[in-house]
C-alpha cells in the first residue's frame, strides 16, 4: 500500500473512532436520565413582559433586543421599566440594564435532565 493510502487508512480509522466516542459520551448523558419541567419556569401571554420575566429572578435567560442585539445574563432585578443582568456570557465582570421597551424576545430553559 502506498503512502497516501496508509495516510488516508489512518484518517479514516481516527474518525470512526473519533464518531464512536461522541456515540457513546452522547448516550451516556441521557442514559436513565428523564426529562423533567424547570421549576418556576413559565411564560404567560396575559402578563406584561416585566412580569414573565420575574419568573425567571435567578435564573440565566437570552434576551434579544428590538436592536437584534442578544445578551445572555442571570435576572437580578426587574420592574415594569428596566431590567437588570448580571454574569453575562462572555464578558466576565459585566452587568447589563436593560429598558424592558427595548425587548422583542425572551429565551429561558424550560426542561433539563434529571437523574432522578
Amino acid at each position: 500500500m502506498s503512502t497516501m493510502g496508509k495516510v488516508l487508512m489512518l484518517a479514516l480509522s481516527v474518525g470512526l473512532v473519533a464518531v464512536g466516542i461522541l456515540f457513546v459520551n452522547a448516550t451516556d448523558v441521557s442514559a436513565g436520565a428523564k426529562i423533567v419541567q424547570v421549576e418556576g419556569a413559565a411564560f404567560n401571554v396575559k402578563d406584561t413582559m416585566a412580569d414573565n420575566i420575574k419568573n425567571f429572578k435567578g435564573k440565566h435567560v437570552s434576551i434579544s433586543l428590538t436592536s437584534g442585539e442578544k445578551i445572555n445574563g442571570k435576572v437580578v432585578d426587574v420592574n415594569h421599566k428596566y431590567l437588570h443582568l448580571e454574569k453575562l456570557e462572555r464578558m466576565d465582570f459585566y452587568d447589563a440594564f436593560i429598558d424592558i421597551s427595548h425587548i422583542s424576545a425572551v429565551k429561558a430553559k424550560f426542561r433539563k435532565y434529571s437523574n432522578e
